[in-house]
């Protein structure tokens, strides 16, 4: 496992999930946003692997109508599913010690190393339980606690110049396996892409979009 948040990292050629400084202002904005960011993955011809990202503010971490909302969408979405398993991660800002320089790291699906923002394991999706378990795991100290001496997450165990500045928001991600002729595509038919393709054929549509293994889009919670 690598450490991402090494000394090695200060010539600023780091992965994509770190953005610099200068940008932290609009960053900061998009991380105050209540808002869901879907994906629908291919898996075979009949099925798709759903994703689900919510973006929870830090103001809304201990909102219970705010996690309602989250809970009422998911079991509505993904009615009459089974195995539907979430996650929480954070998005946090790190400072650097030695010249206080700042930068965001995003925690949402990350592929090369997510167990640095990660606050609990997957879990399954019960509605009884998901709002009483997101309180718990949602409080500051926790989650402050959590990334900075949970198994030294920040830094794999290394020393590191950087350091945890500041929580700005927690990433509530679902996932689920769905069937094509699900209710969820038929409230969200872009993400059934295999129906658009076919109709395209006929249509002469400029689809122009190769590779058609997913689709996604995102909207406002709040």
């Amino acid at each position: 496992m690598e450490d991402d948040h090494d000394d090695d990292d200060d010539d600023g050629n780091d992965d994509s999930n770190v953005v610099e400084d200068q940008q932290l202002e609009r960053s900061s904005d998009v991380l105050d946003e209540f808002k869901v960011d879907i994906l629908s993955l291919e898996d075979g011809p009949a099925a798709r692997i759903v994703l689900y990202n919510v973006n929870l503010p830090r103001r809304l971490w201990q909102d219970e109508s705010s996690l309602i909302r989250i809970r009422d969408l998911v079991t509505r979405d993904f009615h009459n599913v089974s195995g539907i398993y979430f996650q929480l991660s954070a998005t946090y800002t790190l400072v650097n010690r030695e010249n206080g320089q700042i930068r965001t790291w995003s925690g949402s699906f990350n592929p090369r190393n997510r167990v640095i923002s990660e606050l609990t394991s997957h879990s399954s999706f019960q509605p009884d339980s998901f709002v009483p378990f997101v309180l718990a795991h949602s409080l500051p100290d926790w989650v402050f606690d959590k990334l900075t001496t949970g198994g030294g997450q920040l830094t794999a165990g290394k020393t590191s110049v950087w350091v945890l500045d500041e929580v700005k928001s927690i990433v509530i991600s679902f996932q689920a396996r769905l069937g094509v002729s699900h209710s969820f595509f038929t409230r969200y038919p872009s993400l059934n892409w295999r129906a658009r393709r076919s109709s395209q054929r006929h249509g002469g549509g400029g689809g122009g979009g190769g590779g058609g293994n997913k689709r996604g889009f995102g909207f406002q919670l709040d």
